[in-house]
């Protein structure tokens, strides 16, 4: 029985040496590998933080979306905004221009006949312009009534009346202030339902609107269309400076043609006369902007 028992010893201590033994072997293997899985891992992670670098996160990812489809809808917002606008200001201003023509018609003339001054009147173009003006508005003048009977005179002030004797060659005439109080002496004492007016520094384009509305309008510009012959002399009235010059002369303006660019004018020197707005215009302009209409 004790050879027996000892034989049981022998073995459970074999395998109790064998145990420790492979649990040592165990150590050292895992220490042995242990450098070598600390490198893959060092590997694994740094192939991971490359990842991570190139890649955003999925917040940042839905962001950058967002940020792409605002901007995208943001211009086409705009784009839409951008023809919208185009297409208001091109419907405004077609609408501008309906109204325009509505108010000033491209063109207008009035029905005006021309009385030539000479030989009774050789100076007397106002008087003449003017009876012109009252004929087509449906009075019956002579060519002489206003002159004789109407007509403001002063002895030295050309715009208070007229200074001279139209009937003569070598006088002068008369400004738009006499002239307008010639014009509201005949309507006083005809009754008539209308005035004159001094619109004188009325900008020429503007006496259209008078043209279109069936009232003519002196204006004064220079014998022939020559260039203004200004004098020294110049005579005040209620604050406005008029300046004689030696070809002066009045005419009536009856009608436009803004397509054709002209305008028509009743000369008691010339008779009915078309003339380009530029030429009349510039005239008109350097004179002083003289003109009286009646409505």
């Amino acid at each position: 029985m004790k050879k027996k028992g000892r034989i049981s010893t022998y073995i459970l201590g074999f395998l109790a040496a064998a145990l420790v033994g492979g649990m040592i072997y165990g150590s050292f293997e895992r220490d042995r590998m242990d450098p070598v899985y600390d490198k893959i891992e060092e590997q694994v992670q740094a192939a991971e933080t490359e990842v991570q670098i190139l890649a955003p996160d999925e917040q940042e990812s839905e962001t950058l979306t967002e940020s792409l489809t605002e901007t995208a809808e943001s211009e086409s917002s705009e784009t839409v905004m951008t023809e919208e606008s185009t297409q208001q200001m091109e419907n405004t201003t077609e609408e501008i221009t309906e109204i325009e023509e509505e108010i000033l018609p491209l063109a207008a003339t009035l029905d005006i006949q021309v009385i030539f001054q000479e030989p009774e009147l050789p100076t007397g173009c106002e008087s003449v312009a003017l009876t012109m003006v009252f004929n087509s508005l449906g009075f019956s003048l002579d060519k002489t009534t206003i002159a004789d009977q109407y007509l403001v005179y002063d002895a030295e002030n050309l715009a208070r009346g007229y200074v001279g004797d139209p009937y003569s060659y070598y006088d002068a005439g008369v400004f738009p202030p006499g002239l307008t109080e010639t014009v509201n002496r005949f309507l006083k004492e005809h009754n008539a339902n209308l005035q004159a007016y001094n619109i004188t520094g009325t900008e020429f384009e503007e006496l259209y609107s008078y043209i279109a509305e069936g009232f003519p309008v002196l204006i004064w510009t220079t014998m022939y269309y020559q260039e203004p012959q200004f004098s020294d002399i110049v005579n005040q009235y209620q604050g406005i400076s008029y300046q004689w010059y030696a070809n002066e002369h009045c005419v009536v303006l009856g009608g436009y043609d803004l397509t054709q660019n002209t305008v028509t004018l009743f000369d008691s020197l010339q008779g009915e006369v078309e003339i380009d707005i530029q030429t009349i215009q510039y005239l008109y302009d350097a004179i002083g902007q003289y003109a009286v209409v009646i409505h």
